[in-house]
């Protein structure tokens, strides 16, 4: 097997992969049910690619069968540079723009955390510890409400 043959097999493969992907993601939104579809949205390749699946599976699906809402939701942490940000919020505008020119049933929506509950309010204004490892600045999973979780305590600024 040549090289430029064995790049074929690998291309067919990977348009396989595609046509499987694009299926399912039509079969799923044509199911009998109104359950939303949320997808998270950074602007990075992998939700980009992900929300490009998306429109395109709406958009193959006759305009009258269209019922299902999809939310592509994009979170600004407060911590990513500006020029980035700057970035994401252009294209969330583009996005906003293309999709309401489409009239398919997906809106774009950009979310921010309360100022108080901010990141670095939290790390800088709170002196709440730098994430690592063991410690996170949000509620684990398992624990079943607020109040069986407690914060370390802010670190004791004579030991430093």
């Amino acid at each position: 097997m040549t090289e430029t043959d064995r790049e074929i097999t690998d291309l067919d493969a990977l348009l396989d992969k595609l046509a499987v992907i694009r299926r399912e993601l039509r079969d799923e939104y044509l199911k009998a049910h109104s359950k939303p579809w949320i997808i998270g949205f950074s602007g990075g390749k992998d939700s980009t690619l992900l929300a490009h699946f998306v429109i395109e599976c709406i958009l193959s699906v006759p305009p009258d069968e269209r019922h299902r809402a999809v939310h592509i939701v994009s979170n600004d942490t407060l911590v990513e540079s500006p020029i980035f940000q700057g970035f994401v919020d252009r294209l969330l505008g583009r996005m906003t723009e293309s999709i309401a020119a489409l009239e398919i049933p997906v809106s774009v929506v950009k979310t921010s955390p309360i100022v108080e509950e901010a990141f670095w309010v939290n790390l800088l204004g709170k002196a709440y510890p730098a994430p690592n490892r063991t410690f996170r600045l949000y509620r684990p999973l398992n624990a079943p409400n607020r109040r069986s979780f407690s914060c370390p305590k802010s670190p004791d600024p004579r030991k430093f």
